[in-house]
């Protein structure tokens, strides 16, 4: 069963993975965790590196913290 708040966290996740590949094409180079809690209205660093990892862990995002 999902929860209203996994929808809400599917929800960001699914905008992190949208700017990173917007943000990639364009720029050539990936955004920094500053840039995308800009962009998606995150407050805390911690919540963009959280949602990271689910995706990594989800196969949905693969790229090394260099």
């Amino acid at each position: 069963m999902v929860t209203p708040e996994g929808i809400k966290a599917m929800r960001k996740r699914k905008k992190i993975i949208s700017f990173i590949i917007e943000y990639t094409q364009q720029h050539g180079y990936r955004p920094s965790e500053r840039e995308i809690a800009e962009n998606i209205g995150l407050q805390s660093m911690n919540s963009v590196r959280k949602h990271i990892e689910v995706l990594k862990r989800q196969g949905a995002l693969k790229y090394d913290d260099a």
